[in-house]
């Protein structure tokens, strides 16, 4: 047979090349846009609801604001006056009975008869004073309630609550804070998983082309147009294509597991995921420093730090408050049963005074050590806002090294498509060995490969910049069109 009758035969292998490449490329778009439009997936806004419900570390959050919720409306409860309520009942062993004359020496029998008036009456004085009397019985009560109101103190109590009062809003910061990153994380695990499933898609297609190629050699090798090493190359290269496409559901069970233990157990392993949205990739349309300018006054950080301060300030005058005497007002009120010598009922109404004069510098040196961690919570809010421009200056330049990474690996996957259309096409005619061909394939799904993570790294790092100019990225769907300026 010689060459000038390949080209029919070549001719007659035309369509079931053309198919196999119809076959190869439907296999990679179909797939992700089912995917993406696919009904009863579960949407990156579902999975966040999930992880904000069972994230421990928003549950920890929330628990914090409670705890300061808490202290707050304990220190608020120190301005009012404070109630003591005290009472008792007592059983002795015995009553206690006393006699003024029994024990004492003296005989009333050697007195002589009384006189005169005045003279028996000192006598039945005389003769009840021996008569034992009972002074406390055997069984006494007693009850009494206070109320003090401070006074000097409400300046340090005033202090106290603003203590507190700017950790409550310090605890809400750091669970919004909570919240956000939580929102993120999640963003950024959905998006890798959606990567991880395109890789797998990319596989499969690779792996039908090499398949349609590997039967297309076969007939070939049948009709002697093909040497049989071609036919081994291209039954090595299925293996190697199926082995691509095992690694990478592997590592899609693995993003997918990732998720889950963001989202929580409620969501399951195989649950299908919507794709990225179709409007359009999201932009940024800002320059570095407006960027840097929007994180300083949005960053939450920075609202943390600042009420941080504040309380380190509020502990800073407290320290110093300690030299004020204290100086409180009372009322007490007493009620007594079973005693002699104890009112029945009996109040009063005055003020207390103490003042700890000297203390060897205990006070001083506390007042010191607030001042320091005044100039330390402010040094550290600098130390935070050089981090922050540091940190959208990165993210700014992820987006637009992702930009033009997409732009290339867009270029690449045509030019490889090309380059595989060529290559099978020359096949047909036996221009090109099926190595040719086999090499084309890798390198197709090389660049669909780069190009899914090119997307993906893209989509993460708009959301990364976002989260780091300090946008709400609980007040949309993440990914969503929302960073467009």
């Amino acid at each position: 047979m010689t060459r000038q009758e390949t080209p029919p035969l070549g001719s007659a292998w035309r369509l079931p090349c053309r198919l196999s490449r119809l076959i190869g490329v439907l296999a990679v778009l179909l797939p992700s846009t089912t995917t993406w439009a696919e009904d009863g997936a579960v949407s990156l806004k579902e999975c966040i609801d999930l992880a904000l419900e069972n994230n421990a570390d928003v549950r920890i959050a929330e628990e914090s604001v409670r705890e300061a919720t808490a202290l707050r409306a304990s220190a608020l409860g120190q301005f009012g006056p404070k109630v003591r309520v005290e009472g008792n009942i007592l059983r002795w062993d015995k009553e206690t009975r006393i006699s003024f004359v029994e024990g004492s020496g003296m005989d009333l029998s050697l007195l002589p008869a009384p006189a005169t008036p005045y003279e028996a009456i000192t006598k039945t004085m005389i003769e009840g004073f021996a008569a034992p009397m009972t002074v406390r019985d055997q069984v006494t009560t007693s009850a009494s309630v206070r109320v003090a109101q401070p006074i000097s103190q409400l300046y340090a109590i005033y202090l106290g609550y603003r203590i507190q009062d700017a950790g409550l809003d310090a605890s809400q910061v750091r669970h919004r804070l909570a919240r956000q990153e939580t929102v993120f994380r999640v963003t950024e695990t959905y998006l890798r998983v959606l990567q991880a499933q395109r890789y797998v898609e990319i596989a499969k297609a690779g792996v039908a082309v090499v398949q349609a190629h590997l039967a297309q050699a076969r007939d070939f090798a049948e009709a002697g147009f093909v040497a049989r090493d071609s036919l081994l190359k291209a039954e090595l290269a299925l293996a190697n294509v199926q082995g691509g496409l095992v690694k990478a559901r592997a590592a899609e069970s693995l993003a997918r597991q990732a998720l889950r233990f963001l989202v929580g157990q409620d969501f399951a392993p195989d649950a299908r995921l919507e794709g990225p949205p179709s409007g359009g990739l999201p932009e940024f349309k800002m320059d570095l420093a407006t960027a840097k300018e929007r994180a300083l006054q949005q960053r939450l950080e920075l609202r943390e730090i600042g009420r941080r301060i504040d309380q380190a300030q509020s502990g800073k005058a407290l320290a110093w408050s300690q030299y004020i005497p204290s100086v409180t007002a009372v009322f007490d009120y007493t009620h007594a049963t079973g005693s002699k010598f104890q009112d029945e009922n009996a109040w009063f109404v005055g003020g207390m005074l103490s003042w700890d004069v000297f203390s060897w510098g205990s006070r001083y040196y506390q007042a010191q050590a607030a001042s320091s961690k005044v100039r330390q919570a402010e040094l550290a809010r600098q130390k935070v806002r050089d981090l922050l421009e540091l940190e959208v200056e990165k993210a700014f330049l992820d987006v637009e090294s992702a930009r033009q990474g997409l732009v290339i690996a867009e270029a690449a996957v045509a030019a490889a498509d090309e380059s595989l259309r060529v290559e099978e096409s020359r096949f047909e005619v036996h221009a090109a060995t099926s190595t040719d061909v086999l090499d084309a394939q890798a390198a197709q799904q090389r660049a669909r490969d780069e190009h899914a993570t090119a997307l993906y790294n893209y989509l993460v790092a708009v959301e990364s910049l976002r989260k780091s100019t300090g946008d709400d990225l609980l007040a949309t769907r993440p990914g969503a069109g929302e960073g467009k300026r």
